[in-house]
C-alpha cells in the first residue's frame, strides 16, 4: 500500500504492565502497576493411558474411557470395524483416531470438483479390544502416536466424539475468555456485580477498572475527570485487543455512532476485521462531547496503547473534528469517510424515501456498495436522485459533493480488509444499542458490552477449530488448490470469487508503449475493460482501475 507509515513491534501484552492515568483538573496523575503470572506454572494432571491388558465390562465402556483418555490429550475418536461372532456379540472392535485414513472421492462421480483428502491424515493412533472368555473386553492393542497436531484443552469440547462426552459441557463464555487471554485473567464482572457505585460515577468508575486492573494482565485505562469529579473522557483495552491490533490493526474503523441516553456521552470503539472476517475490538471509549480536544485526547491514547504504532488505513464517519483529529495524531495514515456508516446516517436523514419508495434502498447501496467503476458509479448515482426527485436534497448533494472521500471506486489502490461488508453483516450494534436504554446506567452496559466482547472471542476459537479441522473445498484448479490450503473458508470464497472474475477476462496484448508493454483486460460478462501496464526492468505491473 502507498503510505510511508511503518508498523514496528509490539510489546508483547503479556509483558505489559497496567496503566492508570487520570487527568484532573489538567494535571496528569499516572498509576503504574507490574504483575508477575501467577500461573505461569501450569499444572497438569497425570494422563492415564490405555495399557495392554486393561479390561472393561463392555465395548461401550471401553470406549468411554478412551474418549476420555483423547480428552485429555486433544483429539476425537472414531468407532471403526468390529467382528462378530454368529450370534451377534462382538469378538473384536477398534476405536481410532477421528484423522485415520483417508476420504477417496468416488471415481464415478464426474461432476465432483473437491476433495476432503486433507481433513484426515492417515493416523494411526488407535486401541483394539477383544472380548474374553469371562465375557469382558481388554485392550491387546495400542498405538498412542499421532501424525497430527494435537487440540488445546481450551479447544477440545469442539471435536465431535467431545460433544457427546458423559461428563463434558459447552464451556460458557466466561470459561472461553479466560482462556483466550493472559492466564492470569479472571471473570471481570463478577466483582462489577459485587461493587455498587455508591460513591457517584467517577469514584465508582475508578474503583472497578483499578480493580480490573490490578487481576488482569494486560488491561489498561486511561480517564479524564472535571472539577465535579464527572468523567468526561474514557479509554480502556486488554491485551487480547493488543493481539488482535497486532495481527489486524492495518485497517480501523472508529466508531462513534453510539450515544449513551441520559448522560449525553457517546460510546466509541475501535474496529477492526480478523482472519475469518469476524469484527474484533480494539479499544472503547466514552467522550463527553465531540470537540477537537477530545478526539485529539482519544486517538492519542489509542496510539499509545498500541506501541505508538499507527494504522495504515482509517475509516471514520464524516466529521470536521475527526478529520482534524486524525491528521494530528496519525499524519501518516491514509483517512477515507466508512461508507458504512455514511449508509446508515442516509437512511436515517431519507427515512420518508425509504418508506415511501421499496425500491429505493436497493438502488442506493448499490450506489454505496456495488459499483465497481467510476463511470458506472456516476450514471448510478444520476438515476437515482433523478428518478426519486432528490436532486437538489442537501444530504445527497453534500454525500457526493465528498464521494471521492468514502466511495469505493475511487481509491482501488488502498488494501480495506473488506471491512464494511464485515460491519453490514455484523449484529453488534443492534446488542450495543439495546443496552444503552435511558433506563440503564453505565454500570448497565459496561455487563452487556463485556458479554458481547466475551461471545465475539468464542466465535474466533470456534472459527479457527473449524480452520483447524474442516478443510476447505479443494477445486480442480491448482491455484484454487493452494489458496484453499493457505486460507480460512471465508477468505478464501474471496480468493475465489476474484477467480471466477478473471477467467471471464480476456486479454489483448497492445504492444510496447516507451519502456513497457500495455495489455487490454475485458471483462466479458461484466463488460468492464482495464489496461495494465508492464515493465520489464522494474519487473512492475501497474492497472488503469488503481489510478
Amino acid at each position: 500500500m502507498a503510505t510511508s507509515n511503518q508498523r514496528t513491534d509490539i510489546t508483547p501484552p503479556e509483558a505489559c504492565g497496567t496503566s492508570l492515568q487520570n487527568d484532573v483538573h489538567n494535571q496528569t496523575i499516572a498509576l503504574k502497576t507490574t504483575q508477575k503470572d501467577s500461573h505461569a506454572s501450569v499444572l497438569t494432571k497425570d494422563v492415564l493411558e490405555p495399557r495392554i491388558g486393561m479390561e472393561f465390562d463392555d465395548d461401550e465402556k471401553a470406549y468411554q474411557f478412551y474418549n476420555g483418555y483423547a480428552r485429555q490429550v486433544g483429539f476425537s475418536v472414531r468407532k471403526q470395524n468390529m467382528s462378530r461372532a454368529k450370534n451377534g456379540i462382538i469378538r473384536a472392535r477398534r476405536f481410532v483416531c477421528s484423522k485415520e485414513g483417508y476420504y477417496k472421492l468416488d471415481p464415478s462421480d464426474k461432476t465432483s470438483t473437491c476433495s476432503r483428502s486433507d481433513v484426515r491424515t492417515g493416523c494411526h493412533a488407535h486401541i483394539g479390544i477383544k472380548r474374553l472368555k469371562n465375557g469382558r473386553y481388554c485392550i491387546h492393542r495400542f498405538v498412542p502416536e499421532h501424525n497430527h497436531p494435537l487440540v488445546s484443552s481450551r479447544k477440545v469440547h469442539l471435536l465431535r466424539s467431545q460433544r457427546e462426552y458423559p461428563n463434558a459441557r459447552k464451556p460458557s463464555s466466561e470459561d472461553v475468555f479466560s482462556a483466550c487471554t493472559s492466564s492470569s485473567c479472571t471473570s471481570h464482572f463478577q466483582g462489577l456485580r459485587q461493587f455498587e457505585m455508591q460513591q457517584g460515577d467517577a469514584v465508582g468508575m475508578v474503583h472497578y477498572l483499578q480493580k480490573r486492573a490490578a487481576k488482569e494482565l494486560g488491561f489498561s485505562f486511561s480517564m479524564q475527570l472535571d472539577a465535579k469529579d464527572q468523567i468526561t473522557n474514557l479509554f480502556w483495552c486488554d491485551a487480547r485487543s493488543r493481539i488482535d491490533y497486532y495481527y489486524f490493526g492495518d485497517v480501523v474503523c472508529f466508531d462513534n455512532t453510539y450515544k449513551v441516553n441520559g448522560y449525553d456521552r457517546p460510546f466509541v470503539s475501535f474496529l477492526g476485521t480478523n482472519h475469518h472476517k469476524q469484527l474484533v475490538i480494539f479499544g472503547s471509549g466514552f467522550l463527553y462531547n465531540d470537540s477537537v480536544e477530545s478526539f485529539n485526547w482519544l486517538f492519542q491514547t489509542f496510539k499509545d496503547s498500541m506501541s505508538g504504532n499507527a494504522p495504515h488505513l482509517i475509516l471514520t464517519d464524516e466529521d470536521e473534528n475527526i478529520v482534524k483529529g486524525v491528521e494530528e495524531i496519525w499524519p501518516d495514515t491514509v483517512h477515507r469517510y466508512c461508507p458504512w456508516h455514511l449508509y446508515q446516517r442516509t437512511v436515517k436523514n431519507l427515512c420518508n424515501v425509504f418508506q415511501a419508495y421499496p425500491g429505493f434502498d436497493i438502488e442506493l447501496k448499490k450506489c454505496f456498495f456495488e459499483c465497481e467503476t467510476e463511470n458506472e458509479f456516476l450514471v448510478t448515482w444520476q438515476k437515482l436522485v433523478s428518478n426519486y426527485g432528490l436532486v437538489d436534497d442537501t444530504w445527497l448533494k453534500g454525500l457526493y459533493e465528498n464521494r471521492r472521500n468514502w466511495c469505493l471506486v475511487y481509491r482501488h489502490d488502498l488494501f480495506h480488509a473488506d471491512l464494511h461488508n464485515t460491519l453490514k453483516n455484523e449484529r453488534m450494534h443492534a446488542l450495543i444499542k439495546s443496552g444503552l436504554h435511558h433506563e440503564r446506567d453505565i454500570f448497565s452496559f459496561f455487563k452487556r458490552y463485556e458479554r458481547i466482547l466475551k461471545d465475539k472471542r468464542y466465535s474466533e476459537i470456534e472459527a479457527d477449530y473449524g480452520a483447524a479441522h474442516l478443510a476447505n473445498p479443494m477445486p480442480l484448479s491448482r491455484l484454487l488448490k493452494q489458496a484453499a490450503l493457505a486460507y480460512t473458508r471465508p477468505v478464501y470464497e474471496m480468493v475465489a470469487k476474484e477467480f471466477e472474475l478473471y477467467v471471464d477476462c480476456v486479454i489483448d496484448n497492445c504492444g510496447a508503449d516507451g519502456t513497457g508493454y500495455v495489455y487490454e483486460v475485458t471483462n466479458v460478462e461484466k463488460k468492464i475493460t482495464g489496461y495494465v501496464r508492464y515493465e520489464p526492468c522494474t519487473d512492475a505491473l501497474s492497472c488503469s482501475c488503481k489510478n
